[in-house]
Parts: C-alpha cells; structure tokens; sequence
C-alpha cells in the first residue's frame, strides 16, 4: 500500500469512527459509557484477521479498553462476555461488565428524572 493510500484510507476510517460515535449518541457500542471524541476508537465488527474490510457498516465506535479486550472475537462472543462474565474472565472483561452496568443504571436514571420534570427524552 502506497503512503498516499494509508493516508486515504486513515482518513476514510477517521470519519467512519465519527459517524459511529455520533449515531451511538457518543457511548461505546459494548459499555455503553460516554466516549469523548479522542478516546474513540473505530471497532471493526468483523475483525480484520477474520476477513473485516474497513468499511462504514463494519465499523462501531468503541472505548479503548473495550476495543482492546474484545481483540478478535466476533460482536456476540464478546457481548456475551460482557453481559456474564466468568471467573476465569479476564479483568478487562469483567470491568466493561462493570462500566456497561452502571451506565445502564445512570441512563435509566436520567429517563426516571426527566419523566418526573415532564421532559421528552
């Protein structure tokens, strides 16, 4: 791959990571914890090693540990991990298990407050 290619196709990536970040209202698509914008990294649902082409509906916005500790697994393996992580998980597994619950926890607050102050979410 030429220099003027890698630059041409970081630049496709750089603006498929923004496009992800902004549709995923700025959260990780795995912990779904807030993301700023230099703490995104683009995920490839497919992984690379396993055929993935970097292409905008292979790429979702994730957190650099997220990204980090799904590596190669597929989208559901890691969800799974996630969702139930074992024992024998890894510690990064079992803290974006920790991040995902209690963002689930502060969205469903943030619904309760606004329905309360009679706010449209």
């Amino acid at each position: 791959m030429s220099y003027h290619q890698a630059q041409i196709d970081h630049a496709y990536l750089k603006a498929y990571r923004a496009d992800a970040r902004s549709e995923q209202n700025g959260c990780c698509k795995y912990c779904r914890s807030k993301i700023r914008s230099t703490d995104t990294t683009a995920d490839h649902v497919v992984a690379r090693r396993h055929g993935g082409q970097t292409a905008r509906g292979n790429i979702v916005a994730a957190c650099r540990r997220c990204n980090k500790a799904k590596g190669a697994l597929s989208v559901n393996a890691f969800m799974a991990k996630v969702k139930h992580p074992s024992a024998d998980d890894p510690l990064s597994i079992r803290l974006a298990h920790v991040r995902r619950r209690l963002s689930l926890r502060i969205e469903r607050a943030e619904r309760r407050i606004l329905a309360i102050a009679g706010i449209a979410a």
